[in-house]
Formats: structure tokens, C-alpha cells, sequence
């Protein structure tokens, strides 16, 4: 049964490295330097060349071609394929991707055309500064609720997960900054959900209030 799988993937494989602006995770060990093997059921794949981000694709993906990916990130897209699988399913995330990728390129020529993406724009950051304890910022009783532009210099009183990948950008009693509300802003216009906090969208946190305001 896995034979077939094996099959299939490759033959999707092959067929998605051939359409212009996608890349595809090779399955040789040589692919990434710290890569040891790679399950060949699954493709990883990105269109970002084509300005667009993986949860971006992937959610037109299902909403268009009722394809659903097992997982999304900022710029890749990750397809499981199973025995249970078809040649059809195949044909269909093939032609999806084809489509998606194709009116990507034909927007990036009109005026509104959208930043080319990849995983650098979202930066990595040195550890945030800590004014508390994460218990001590979650359990403080003086809090309120802020648009996210105007929390620079607060301390946030939830966590801030985009997820994928699920990695925390702030945790309980970090002192929130530019870089952190701009990687926000980026992580959501991709298409990203948040975890941790009570606005899934992340236009607003949690913050703990100022001495003065008290």
C-alpha cells in the first residue's frame, strides 16, 4: 500500500517543481545541511517566489480546490499524501497550486501587487526583556486591553503564539516592543492564527496598567 503513496507523492513532486514560482523540499539528505532524512509522503512546498505566504495558500487551497493541507507556516505548505489517495487528489493540489501561483503572478503586474515573501521578513529577535515573573503578569489584577500599535513598552500580561510554527513571540511579563508589533502585523497579514492571547486575530493584548494609572 505504501508503494502506491510513495508513487504518487513523487509524481506530485515532480509535477509542482515544474511550475514557475514553486519550490519544493528535495528528498536527498543533502537538502538542508542539519537534515538527516525526509518522510517522501510529504511535499513541502512554497509559492512565496509568487508573493504568496504558506497559510495564505494553504487556506485558498481547501476554499477553492476542497484541498487540506496537514500544516502551514509563513512561507511553506505541507501535503501528506496516503494510501488512501488517488491519482485525482493528486491532479487536483497540482492544479490548484498551478492556479494560485499563475493569478499570484498576474497580480504582482497590477498595481496592488503583494511583497515578495520569505521567512527572513519575519526576523528573529534576542530574547524580549522581563519585568515579571510570567505567574506575576498573569495573575496581576490591574490590566486592561490595548490595540496592539499602542502597546510598545507595556508588559504583556498574556502570550503571544503564532501558530505554525506555535513558537511563543511574548510570554507573561515581557515588555512588548516595535519589532514585536511589527513581526505581529506581518504574521497576520500572512494569514497566521494566534494562540495565547484572548484576540485570536492579534489586533489587541492584554497589558499590564502603569503604576501612574493606577
Amino acid at each position: 500500500m505504501m508503494e502506491k503513496a510513495v508513487r504518487l507523492a513523487g509524481q506530485a513532486g515532480e509535477k509542482l517543481r515544474n511550475i514557475p514560482g514553486v519550490r519544493v523540499l528535495d528528498n536527498g539528505k543533502q537538502s538542508l545541511p542539519a537534515m538527516f532524512d525526509k518522510d517522501v509522503t510529504r511535499l513541502v512546498f512554497s509559492a512565496s517566489d509568487a508573493g504568496i505566504s504558506g497559510y495564505r495558500l494553504g487556506e485558498l487551497l481547501y476554499e477553492r480546490f476542497r484541498v487540506s493541507p496537514e500544516l502551514t507556516d509563513e512561507e511553506n505548505v505541507v501535503a501528506v499524501v496516503t494510501f488512501a489517495n488517488e491519482q485525482e487528489d493528486i491532479d487536483r493540489l497540482v492544479h490548484g497550486v498551478e492556479v494560485l501561483v499563475r493569478e499570484a503572478f498576474a497580480q504582482k503586474l497590477s498595481e496592488k501587487a503583494p511583497e515578495k515573501m520569505h521567512t527572513k521578513e519575519f526576523g528573529v529577535f534576542a530574547l524580549p526583556a522581563q519585568a515579571l515573573t510570567p505567574r506575576e503578569a498573569y495573575f496581576a489584577p490591574s490590566w486592561e486591553t490595548l490595540p496592539l500599535e499602542e502597546a510598545a513598552g507595556r508588559v504583556t500580561k498574556e502570550m503571544i503564539v503564532p501558530y505554525p510554527p506555535g513558537i511563543p513571540l511574548l510570554c507573561p511579563g515581557e515588555i512588548v516592543t516595535r519589532e514585536h508589533i511589527l513581526a505581529v502585523r506581518r504574521y497576520r497579514e500572512a494569514g497566521c492564527e494566534f494562540h495565547g492571547t484572548a484576540d485570536k486575530a492579534g489586533k489587541t493584548l492584554r497589558v499590564l496598567r502603569n503604576s501612574s494609572d493606577h
